[in-house]
């Protein structure tokens, strides 16, 4: 989850445990990267998130960063502030060590999401894996813009999907890009918050926020 904006930290705790509450609810019926967009979604309208709009399309990725995708499946819907707060997030975690629980924490996530298939099922000359990242960015307006992406890649699935062009397209003229704008009902929220803070207290250690300059952008990644 990126915060770009300021948000008064109430609404922060508000979308960040509904959305693992979400996520917790999806996996709980089906890791299958066909099925979780679905569900992901169904799940978020049971915690209150009205939907504004819903989009998908089909990309043509060649050899491109999760980075480039993004800001191809987002465009025009982000505006370029918004996409350069992307860049900046993406940076960041390349400064990471490779053993921060804010790395190892995203790359559980991608392997979580992968299906690795082997080069006699495929066209490919090396094993290939498919994978999809959902990413949530939050206006200072309270609209949140929730995009999932699929593709493929033989790159280890590690940090440097972000900003290096490794990944493909999926050869199954499916569609593998998904943009939902939709905002929180706070006040029916409130209604059901205690329930679902019960729901996620165990997992309240997946959420690692991030705190740095500029002071436009605040982050916050969950591993989910």
């Amino acid at each position: 989850l990126i915060f770009h904006g300021k948000q008064d930290a109430s609404f922060k705790d508000d979308i960040l445990h509904s959305s693992l509450a979400a996520h917790l609810a999806t996996e709980a019926v089906s890791t299958a990267p066909s099925e979780t967009w679905s569900l992901y979604k169904d799940n978020l309208s049971n915690f209150n998130w009205i939907t504004n709009s819903d989009h998908n399309r089909t990309l043509s990725l060649s050899d491109k960063s999760l980075l480039d995708i993004v800001f191809e499946a987002s465009s025009p819907t982000l505006s370029e502030d918004e996409q350069e707060a992307l860049s900046v997030v993406c940076t960041l975690l390349r400064e990471f060590p490779h053993d921060a629980e804010v790395i190892k924490a995203l790359t559980e996530r991608f392997d979580s999401d992968a299906v690795r298939l082997s080069p006699e099922t495929t066209d490919d000359t090396e094993q290939a894996t498919h994978c999809a990242a959902t990413l949530t960015l939050i206006r200072e307006d309270k609209t949140l813009f929730t995009l999932r992406v699929a593709f493929k890649t033989t790159h280890a699935l590690d940090i440097k999907l972000l900003n290096e062009p490794v990944l493909q397209t999926i050869d199954d003229g499916e569609i593998n890009a998904w943009l939902l704008s939709s905002t929180l009902d706070e006040a029916f929220y409130k209604m059901m918050q205690q329930e679902i803070d019960k729901y996620i207290e165990e997992y309240l250690d997946k959420i690692i926020p991030i705190q740095t300059p500029p002071p436009t952008v605040e982050k916050a990644l969950t591993e989910n």
